[in-house]
């Protein structure tokens, strides 16, 4: 089955609802669902070239705003009530997206992640306490606010919160919250600087002085 070019390789399951604008551009693209009740929206001008939506799953949410561009990378929902969202204009180089255990992946608007970048809610496997076998890893979300900047192989773990502006150096590890208009690098990542705002090209990007400068 093709849907806007996108081919649809597997669908086990009722009541699964797609949504995906005519403009839309998936070469090499596959969505998978196996389930009841999902909700895939893909809006106008989005590019899901060699992109893989994989829901295993009933009553998930995947919604993708228009102008987005997503490339070689896997987006995975595993359990029951998970949900993806992502903003206007975002673009995704590469990498693996994994929303698990009714958790919850937001990238905000005009987002810049680059290759191999990995963002997950959960560890996949529980840890406990000895005594009390409370389990002391649980899953949480993950948010990114508008006009972040993730480098090249970055990690970003569950719970981790990012807000609009920053810069995530490549190859660092995000664990916690992250605060606006800074650079952050490492493993863990710490802020390294503060008071930036970035641009996708070389030229100073004059609209950030309003819409991302700190206060």
């Amino acid at each position: 089955m093709v849907i806007s070019n996108i081919p649809l390789v597997k669908q086990q399951g009722k009541d699964n609802q797609l949504d995906i604008d005519p403009t839309v551009r998936g070469a090499g693209a596959v969505i998978t669902i196996t389930g009841d009740n999902n909700h895939i929206s893909i809006g106008p001008g989005v590019n899901l070239n060699t992109t893989k939506i994989m829901i295993r799953g009933s009553n998930c949410v995947v919604s993708i705003r228009e102008r987005s561009r997503f490339k070689n990378g896997v987006l995975y929902l595993t359990d029951s009530g998970t949900e993806f969202y992502c903003g206007v204009g975002t673009s995704w180089e590469s990498g693996h997206i994994l929303v698990q255990e009714r958790c919850k992946i937001t990238l905000g608007d005009d987002c810049m992640l680059s290759n191999g970048i990995m963002i997950r809610t959960s560890d996949s496997h529980g840890i406990f306490d000895m005594d009390t076998r409370e389990l002391v890893n649980p899953a949480r979300d993950v948010s990114v606010g508008d006009h972040v900047w993730i480098g090249n192989g970055a990690r970003l773990n569950k719970g981790v919160s990012i807000d609009k502006g920053s810069i995530i150096a490549q190859l660092s590890v995000v664990s916690g919250q992250i605060e606006a208009n800074c650079v952050a690098a490492g493993i863990p990542a710490k802020v390294i600087r503060r008071g930036v705002v970035w641009s996708r090209s070389m030229q100073f990007p004059l609209e950030q002085l309003v819409a991302g400068h700190p206060d």
